[in-house]
């Protein structure tokens, strides 16, 4: 079935659709005019944290101060880098062990081999979280089997980092990389994909529910808006509506004087219970403009169905409308002059429900 969902205010404020969505006050007939995270580390995610370096060290690696959470101080070796990934446990952590398929979320600074700082998290208060199968690969290789809760050290030859081309101003071809990696969390691989095959199942039973009850929510919108109360209208000049309780009512606009805002009137008073404003509900729609163009949902009324989001969302002036109504709307969009209702029929099934 063609089920379509206008979730958004860009998307009702389409062509043939409403026009300009904010919030307005309700009175008689007419119902108010509207008032009118970083997935892999990279040279570029963040701003150095310190560009003074600290006083190098004549030890074969960098030398670390500072403990697990804070900031570490990294001292710069005078030696000659390592030609293999180094990795150094600084704080062993009694957490899970991490594996190379997880994500992990982890606070890091990164210096190059003479302690030039280029890149970090500490300090943001946003740790970083990504995929390990998705950064260079001494990230991954340095951080598989670690577990939460340690501070590691690694220093990444260039072929395990950014090689030949760097990455961007901050880190030159060719470059030796050292990072202090605290690890906060990680998420299992089978974790996350359990969890999104779970979500994938829930919104497929939600779509087959809600396909199953349009027929029956169709019926009854027909019969409340059949039993539903004509409203006598003043509209602007030129709009002209004749209601039509089994279907499409006509419409025409041929006014071209511009709506700075939209207009809402309660053509039709439903027979139906109250629209809870928090909820979504099905609608059928009906429009037309000045070249006397014409659409409606009607058409084909099971198939062509459209959901339309909470009342609240959009801040529209429909309080107490009740299913079966008919709500017309006169707008001006992109520079044309636009007639539409909107029938609401029934409410949308929810998941769990």
């Amino acid at each position: 079935m063609k089920i379509k969902q206008l979730l958004s205010a860009s998307v009702i404020c389409s062509a043939l659709l409403l026009a300009g969505c904010g919030n307005g006050a309700a009175n008689s007939n007419n119902l108010g005019t509207l008032e009118g995270t970083a997935s892999t580390p990279s040279a570029s995610t963040s701003a150095t944290t310190e560009s003074k370096v600290p006083a190098p060290t004549t030890d074969a690696l960098p030398q670390v101060d500072g403990d697990f959470g804070q900031t570490p101080v990294i001292h710069p070796s005078t030696q000659e880098p390592p030609k293999e990934l180094v990795v150094k446990v600084l704080k062993k952590g009694d957490g899970p062990v991490v594996s190379a398929k997880d994500t992990v979320s982890v606070n890091y600074q990164g210096v190059l081999w003479n302690g030039q700082a280029f890149d970090g998290s500490f300090g943001s208060g946003q740790p970083i979280s990504f995929p390990l199968t998705g950064v260079i690969p001494g990230w991954t290789q340095g951080l598989s089997n670690q577990t939460v809760g340690s501070r590691v050290l690694l220093v990444i030859p260039p072929e395990l980092g950014y090689g030949e081309q760097g990455s961007g101003d901050r880190i030159p071809p060719n470059s030796t990389l050292v990072f202090v990696v605290d690890i906060l969390d990680k998420t299992d691989a089978e974790k996350v994909a359990a969890e999104a095959k779970k979500q994938q199942e829930a919104q497929a039973e939600l779509q087959k529910k809600i396909t199953e009850a349009i027929p029956q929510a169709v019926e009854s919108g027909k019969q409340a808006l059949k039993n539903g109360e004509l409203q006598t209208l003043s509209l602007p000049q030129g709009v002209t509506f004749k209601n039509n309780p089994e279907g499409a009512p006509e419409l025409s606009i041929k006014t071209e004087e511009k709506f700075a805002e939209p207009k809402f009137f309660l053509a039709v008073k439903g027979a139906g219970e109250v629209i809870p404003e928090d909820k979504q509900s099905f609608v059928h729609v009906t429009g037309s403009d000045t070249t006397g163009a014409k659409q409606t949902t009607w058409d084909d009324p099971t198939h062509d169905v459209q959901i339309f989001p909470p009342l609240t969302r959009l801040g529209l002036p429909f309080k107490g409308v009740t299913y079966g109504s008919r709500v017309l709307v006169v707008a001006t969009h992109q520079g044309k002059n636009i007639v539409s209702t909107y029938d609401f029929l029934a409410p949308v099934p929810e998941a769990g429900k």
